[in-house]
Order: C-alpha cells, then structure tokens, then sequence
C-alpha cells in the first residue's frame, strides 16, 4: 500500500471525526489495495491512535504501532535503539514483521524471539524425553544381562 502524507494526514483527521468508512474509502481508492487491506490499515491506524505506545509494552507492539500509524521511520529507529542492531538489520526486522501484518498475521506481536526460543525448548525437552527411555530401556537389558552371567557362572 502506498498512501502519500497529505493522504495519511487525511485519513487521520477522518478518524479524529469519527468517520472510519470515509478513511477506509480513501484508503481504498488511493492506496491501491483491496478493501480488506483498507480496512486492516484504518483498523490498525485506529488502535494506535487509542493505544499510543507505552515504554512498558512489547517491543513488536510498539513497532506494530508506528506501523500502523505510518511511522515506518520511527519505527526502525526504535528497534535499532532497543535491540543495538545495525541500521539495514532493523530495517530488515521491522519490514519482516510488517509482512506478518500484511500476511493477515495480525497476532505476529505475540510471536516474538522469546515466544520462539520458549516453543524451541518445550520441544527439544519433549524430544528428550524418547532419549531418556531408550537410556533406562538399554540400562535393564544390560541389568538384566549382567544378572544372568552372573547367575550362570554363580551355579
């Protein structure tokens, strides 16, 4: 979707007035999407503005919120403040995760590296369990097998 500033700013004041339908019908004719993109963006456009981003929210939802608010800028210069990455990472990163949103992946703040390396552990852990029973499986055969030459040699 590209919306010029004068179109973003017009958006805005719509929705400051009150008139979603008419901001997601300017976002339709001049963006160049479909009216389901259209009505994505003022949906998110309207959560940012009643939803300014809070230093103690997530990071992707602050993200998520310049995004919607069309302040791409900011929030690639957020991301590198926050995480240390260079300029072209960040980028990288916040373009990623407007993908997720344009993906219809509107839950992509939820998906976050933590929430990654935790679904990564609870699946190694679920994956070592199968290694521990084959351990304590060979651990009675060779019990069982040192029983029986002892036995054997005992009579």
């Amino acid at each position: 979707m590209n919306l010029s500033e004068k179109t973003k700013q017009q958006v805005q004041q719509l929705l400051q007035q009150r008139q979603k339908l008419m901001a997601i019908k300017l976002v339709y004719d001049e963006g160049g999407c479909d009216l389901q993109e259209a009505k994505e963006y003022v949906d998110n456009l309207e959560a940012a503005a009643s939803h300014p981003p809070n230093k103690h929210d997530d990071p992707d939802s602050i993200i998520l919120s310049y995004l919607a608010a069309g302040k791409k800028i900011e929030a690639v210069k957020y991301y590198k403040d926050i995480s240390g990455q260079s300029l072209a990472e960040s980028l990288s990163y916040v373009d990623a995760l407007a993908k997720g949103i344009k993906a219809g992946a509107h839950t992509m703040s939820h998906n976050t590296q933590i929430d990654r390396i935790v679904r990564e552990q609870q699946f190694s852990r679920r994956s070592g369990k199968p290694r521990t029973a084959t351990l304590i499986s060979i651990i009675i055969v060779l019990l069982i097998a040192a029983l029986f030459v002892y036995a054997f040699f005992l009579h």
